[in-house]
This record gives structure tokens, C-alpha cells and sequence, in this order.
């Protein structure tokens, strides 16, 4: 007797006894009317035996009509994980957004399943500037959107830093969301964002009453420090427009100030001297005022601007026992050295502060 000769239901135990896919398809092949009965066993062998690794092959290449039949003709497992990865975590990291959508529908999908790098699918499709997928993931309330990953991340602190607006937007109208976690060295969204240079972002993010505009990383920069000391003027006088800005606080290097200076900024450090709250006399961990660093560039410009602020002494050394008029000089700067010495007289050699227009 042929084995095409045999009924269905014993062609199918013989199937069953199989243990390799290839065998299973191979026997499928024989016979046309065969096909659909042993195409189910051998999805029903790849679910079982194999992790659903078809459905995963789908997913990592974005075949839509493939996945679908999977998932309603022969009930492939939606979760399974392979080298870390569900079908959903392949389909976000890929960028297929039709994909990732028509596997949201599923209401036994795991949305939050993570890989060794503890990466969710709204992780790696922000990681991987997929900002669309980001957002359709997001318009899943299943999707935990403060899942911290490998780096200390939440997902607004990763789409901050790649400058994702759109993904931003939607976390942020996330009523519940701490818009203020920190990493492990203490950066912030808004901090990142400051960083990396993301005006738009910056400002979606000043615009939330929730987030903290003058938290500290570990070297107590602020994010106006960030900004000052990556010479982004635009995100600086957005921050500067906020009532409550801290102006001083920084790091080993100085305060904000310190920054503007180095850079030659002058509208910035003119705008930042018309703060009545700014201490301009504050010092780096050298001992350097401003007006130290500004002798040190010899920019007549910013030396001029820093003198006609009554606030600022001309007096104080830094450790290494120099003035801004010695520094000045040191460096060659002697138009600089004169003008600091004939104003240093003017106030007075206590280099104290008498003029009658600060009384």
C-alpha cells in the first residue's frame, strides 16, 4: 500500500511521530489535498518543538499578511522568546509600524517583556529612532512607559536624548509619569535634552509644570549649566525665562556664567548680568572668577560688559595667588591688563565695590 493511499487520520499519526520540521514539510509536499492538513501540523510542531520561531522569522522582516495568518490560522505563540527577543520586540527594533499595531490587538500580547539588557519593544524602538513605532506603542495603556532599562533609562529619558518630539509629547501626557527620574549620575529628561542640544524637546519639557528645571547629576550641573557649557544659546534663554531658574549653581568648572564667558557669548552674558539674582563673583574650583576667565581670553568685549556690572569685584585672586589684571598680563593681554587696573583704581584698590550707582 502507498503512504498517499493510507486515510487522513493515520497520515497524521505518522506525521506526529515526526521530530524534524524539514520532514513534516517535505511530507506536506507530496500531495496537494494533503498540504492544508499537514501545513497545521507542522505550525502546530513549530509552536510546540520550536519556540514559534516562524512567527519570529515573520516579525524581524515585517511580513504583515504572514504574521496575521500565524496568529489566527495556526495559533502561534505571540510571546515566545528567542535570543532575547519577542515578535513584538523584532517588529518595534525593525521599524515595521503595521506590524507592531496588528500584534498590539492581541489581547494576550506581554507588551512588557524585556531582553538581557532589560530593553522593553517602546525601548528599542526609541533606541532605534523609530518615533512612529514609539507612538503607536504608547497609545497602548498596557505598555509601561517608566520601565527602566540597562542604562538607567525611562523612555522619556531615551527619547529626550534622541531628540523624539513625538514620543516625548505622549509620555508626557501620561498623567501619572515621573517626568523627573534620574539616572545613576543624576541625569534627568531635561537634562539630556539640555545636553544633547533638542531645543523642541527642551521646551516641551519646560512647558510641564511636574518637571524640576534645576535638579543636579552628580557634579551638581543643572540643566542651564548643560546648556551654558554646550554653548546653546537658544535653550539657554528658554531657561532664563523661567521666574525660578537657579543662575549659580555648577560644577568644578564654575557656575553658568563661567561657560557663557569661555564660549564669548556676549547677549548671553549680557542677559545673565541683568539677573538681580546672579552672583557674578563666584569662583570655579581654581579660584577663577568670570572676570578671570575673560582676562584669560583677552576679549575686550566680555571684559568691557563684565566691568560696567558694579557687582563685579576686580580684586579676588584666584589660588594660584593671580588677578584677573596679573592673569591678563601672564598671557599677554596688555590692552586687557590696563583697562582691568584703571577700573580696578576707579573702585578703589580694596577692589570693593564704592561707586554711589550701587549704594
Amino acid at each position: 500500500m502507498f503512504l498517499l493511499d493510507l486515510p487522513a487520520e493515520c497520515i497524521l499519526h505518522i506525521v506526529r511521530k515526526l521530530d524534524n520540521a524539514k520532514d513534516i514539510l517535505s511530507l506536506a509536499c507530496l500531495c496537494r489535498y494533503l498540504y492544508p492538513l499537514i501545513t497545521a501540523e507542522l505550525y502546530r510542531f513549530n509552536r510546540e518543538e520550536q519556540t514559534s520561531s516562524a512567527l519570529h522569522w515573520a516579525a524581524s522582516r515585517g511580513e504583515l499578511a504572514m504574521v496575521d495568518n500565524f496568529l489566527r490560522e495556526f495559533h502561534l505563540d505571540i510571546n515566545a522568546v528567542i535570543n532575547n527577543h519577542t515578535p513584538l520586540m523584532l517588529a518595534a527594533a525593525n521599524g515595521f509600524q503595521a506590524l507592531v499595531a496588528r500584534l498590539l490587538s492581541e489581547e494576550q500580547l506581554d507588551v512588557n517583556v524585556c531582553n538581557s539588557w532589560h530593553q522593553t519593544a517602546l525601548h528599542l524602538a526609541i533606541e532605534q529612532f523609530h518615533e512612529d513605532v514609539a507612538h503607536t506603542l504608547l497609545l497602548d495603556c498596557r505598555v509601561d512607559a517608566e520601565w527602566t532599562a540597562w542604562d538607567d533609562c525611562t523612555p522619556l529619558m531615551a527619547a529626550a536624548r534622541n531628540g523624539l518630539d513625538k514620543v516625548v509629547q505622549a509620555l508626557l501626557d501620561r498623567e501619572h509619569l515621573n517626568v523627573n527620574a534620574h539616572t545613576g549620575f543624576g541625569y534627568t529628561a531635561l537634562h539630556l535634552a539640555v545636553s544633547e542640544g533638542f531645543q523642541s524637546v527642551a521646551r516641551m519639557l519646560l512647558l510641564d509644570n511636574r518637571v524640576s528645571i534645576n535638579c543636579k547629576d552628580r557634579l551638581g550641573a543643572t540643566p542651564l549649566w548643560w546648556a551654558t557649557a554646550t554653548n546653546n544659546s537658544c535653550i539657554v534663554h528658554l531657561l532664563l525665562d523661567k521666574d525660578e531658574i537657579d543662575l549659580d549653581s555648577g560644577t568644578r568648572e564654575g557656575p553658568p556664567l563661567h561657560n557663557v564667558v569661555q564660549f564669548g557669548d556676549l547677549p548671553t552674558i549680557r542677559r545673565l548680568l541683568r539677573e538681580p539674582r546672579l552672583d557674578p563673583n563666584l569662583t570655579d574650583a581654581y579660584g577663577n572668577t568670570a572676570l578671570t576667565r575673560a582676562a584669560a581670553r583677552g576679549d575686550l568685549r566680555i571684559i568691557e560688559a563684565l566691568l560696567q556690572d558694579c557687582r563685579v569685584s576686580i580684586g579676588i585672586r584666584n589660588h594660584a595667588g593671580e588677578s584677573p589684571v596679573m592673569v591678563a598680563r601672564r598671557f599677554g593681554f596688555h590692552i586687557a591688563a590696563t583697562i582691568l587696573q584703571t577700573s580696578h583704581r576707579s573702585r578703589g584698590v580694596s577692589g570693593k565695590i564704592q561707586s554711589a550707582d550701587c549704594q
